[in-house]
């Protein structure tokens, strides 16, 4: 069943008049299409956007027109179809933010919305085809002053259809006539096909650096984690250390005190003997003497015969004038105990020096020698595992290798490291 949609123009949205058929397919009225194309600079569908070379010659579409007319007679006595008035708001007086309607004839009514791909603003009236048409419903609409801002030149009102590659900007048919006149233009479709490609290589780009980023984040990552973890080992074994260290000094300083005390009991012992001896002896002595002095006093004389024997008889003491009190006793015992304590710290720092070889053992790694960049100075052996200084300069080959040190007596491994933990040692001899 044939409806009236299917005869109606979508410029003029009424039955077709001398309806004509252009080359995409499409049907208009004869005068509409014709008035249509007198106010643009290329000829173009309204519909698909389809432009010609050049303007197409009108003829009427026989076929179209009898059968429109037949649905006319068929339809006669209803009533004749009506669109929708424009609502009030669109009607009124414009403003300097409105966007006039690209189809409307004479009066001048805003447009609702505006179609990237058509690049033209409609008013409610003639958005009815972008809204029911199955291939306009998928252009996207925006809103006109959006459009107006985006798409159209701001000096001469017109689409920015073109793209100056001179001067990387966007230009419209009029820019191209009287400003870029001997630039190198381009469709702008052209051109955004080109950005587009661009795009898509910058993405990848883009996608590359983030995955050799995440790969790198990963890397610290799990450097913080082992550096925590390392941190944590050395702080635990440094108070291990330390504590062993200062039990080891509390240890030797509880000894030093003990033999000191002990040879200041010791001494102190002979000294008081000593002392004692002496003053008895004195006291033995002070006493002869004043019984002495009584006897040189006394006349008698048989008395004096028979006291000074007694009196003057030797004492038996020691022989004091070989008597020494030794008073550097302690001399040598501070360092002699301190000695004691670095020694102690020594097997300590061997046994430390020990654990470091045993975890440092875990990431060896066998280093071979590369012989492309090795210098001519020097001589590899045989398995790539030792270098020697030569006392003539050999010929390399191949010669011109930029990897060679030429300037310094150098040589790199074959293998390389970019991350992680290796180990390996070497030994230098003259």
């Amino acid at each position: 069943m044939l409806s009236e949609e299917q005869f109606r123009c979508s410029i003029c949205l009424d039955i077709f008049n001398n309806p004509v058929s252009i080359p995409c397919g499409h049907n208009f009225c004869m005068g509409c299409i014709k008035r249509f194309w007198d106010t643009r600079h290329k000829s173009e569908c309204p519909l698909c956007k389809e432009a010609f070379r050049k303007r197409p010659e009108l003829r009427i579409n026989i076929g179209l027109r009898d059968i429109t007319e037949h649905f006319k007679r068929s339809i006669i006595g209803q009533p004749p179809y009506k669109p929708a008035p424009p609502k009030r708001s669109m009607l009124r007086q414009p403003s300097m933010s409105d966007v006039p309607c690209d189809v409307c004839q004479g009066t001048i009514v805003t447009a609702v919305k505006s179609c990237f791909i058509c690049q033209e603003s409609y008013c409610e009236t003639h958005l009815t085809p972008h809204l029911r048409d199955t291939v306009l419903t998928k252009h996207r609409l925006t809103d006109p002053p959006t459009f107006i801002t985006s798409h159209l030149c701001i000096s001469h009102n017109k689409v920015l259809d073109m793209f100056c590659k001179t001067e990387q900007i966007p230009i419209c048919m009029k820019c191209r006539v009287k400003d870029h006149r001997h630039h190198e233009i381009v469709p702008i479709e052209k051109e955004s096909m080109l950005v587009r490609t661009k795009l898509k290589e910058a993405d990848a780009d883009f996608q590359h650096m983030v995955n050799t980023r995440m790969k790198k984040l990963e890397e610290v990552i799990a450097s913080v984690e082992s550096r925590k973890m390392n941190e944590e080992q050395a702080l635990q074994t440094s108070i291990q250390v330390a504590n062993m260290v200062s039990g080891i000094i509390e240890k030797n300083q509880a000894s030093l005190i003990q033999e000191i005390q002990q040879k200041q009991e010791a001494s102190e012992g002979i000294e008081k003997e000593l002392i004692k001896e002496l003053r008895e002896e004195i006291n033995e002595l002070q006493r002869r003497r004043i019984e002495l002095q009584h006897l040189e006093n006394s006349g008698d004389p048989l008395h004096l015969l028979q006291s000074f024997p007694s009196l003057s008889s030797p004492l038996s003491t020691r022989a004091w004038s070989k008597v020494r009190v030794n008073s550097n006793s302690y001399i040598g015992t501070v360092r002699r105990a301190f000695s004691k304590l670095v020694d102690v710290c020594h097997t300590l720092e061997k046994k430390l020096s020990a654990e470091e070889m045993r975890k440092a053992s875990q990431y060896a790694v066998d280093v071979t020698l590369d012989p492309v960049t090795a210098s001519g100075w020097l001589c590899l052996s045989p398995d790539r595992k030792q270098v020697s200084l030569s006392l003539q300069q050999k010929k390399p080959s191949p010669p011109d290798d930029p990897r060679r040190f030429d300037s310094c007596v150098s040589v790199l491994g074959k293998e390389s490291f970019t991350s992680g933990r290796h180990y390996w040692v070497v030994q230098v001899g003259v």
